[in-house]
């Protein structure tokens, strides 16, 4: 298995913008982590599933503009069989539509404003199998079956910002420690922190550490 620096896995990303500078953009931020690989970026929705394929991709970066919509739900299908997690950067105006691709395969999507953090904790959360949507964004039942899920699953999907107090959980950082590192009040954090417990069915912070670990959503 590959190791980043931080003990767990290098994570393979292909990012796909079809602008080329909205593709530097991401390419040079994802660059910047120890934890993530770009291992390939591309501009032609047609040609991903083969990008992604040969670079044995593990989660798939995208920046889908406006008119894109149509074709990208076309080769999603493709995309996903290639083998790897699909998570979508978009504004906010185009958050329904990417609402509703969740419910077609897609892992989830973040809004263009979130900063480097922030899209690392996502693209980690893509990786280990969970769904994910900004805080405050409905996200979409899929209607195939799904399997039951595993001992230790998530109730529900963390979003990228409770993935970060989760690991900030995992340091052994108090509510005020949380609020530091964020740039949030406490209160903030204290309600961070009761919706991680409660998403992920812990009754306290070293059980939801645990449940983290296991779900791979933390390294220690």
């Amino acid at each position: 298995m590959e190791i980043g620096c931080g003990g767990g896995r290098l994570i393979r990303v292909v990012v796909y913008a079809a602008s080329p500078v909205g593709r530097a953009g991401l390419a040079a931020l994802l660059r910047a982590e120890a934890d993530l690989e770009v291992a390939a970026e591309g501009g032609d929705l047609q040609a991903m599933a083969e990008l992604i394929d040969s670079s044995q991709a593990h989660v798939v970066l995208a920046m889908v503009g406006s008119g894109e919509e149509e074709a990208f739900e076309r080769w999603l299908p493709q995309w996903l069989e290639a083998g790897a997690k699909v998570l979508l950067l978009l504004d906010h105006e185009g958050t329904e539509w990417a609402a509703a691709q969740i419910g077609s395969g897609a892992s989830g999507y973040l809004l263009r404003q979130h900063g480097p953090r922030e899209i690392l904790a996502a693209i980690q959360a893509a990786d280990a199998g969970f769904q994910l949507a900004p805080a405050g964004e409905a996200v979409p039942v899929p209607s195939r079956p799904r399997p039951a899920p595993p001992e230790n699953a998530l109730i529900e999907p963390l979003t990228p910002r409770e993935v970060e107090v989760l690991r900030l959980l995992a340091d052994g950082e108090s509510n005020k420690g949380i609020a530091n590192e964020l740039g949030i009040s406490e209160h903030t954090a204290k309600f961070h922190v009761s919706s991680v417990l409660a998403k992920l069915g812990a009754a306290t912070r070293t059980e939801a550490v645990t449940i983290g670990v296991r779900s791979g959503l933390v390294v220690l």
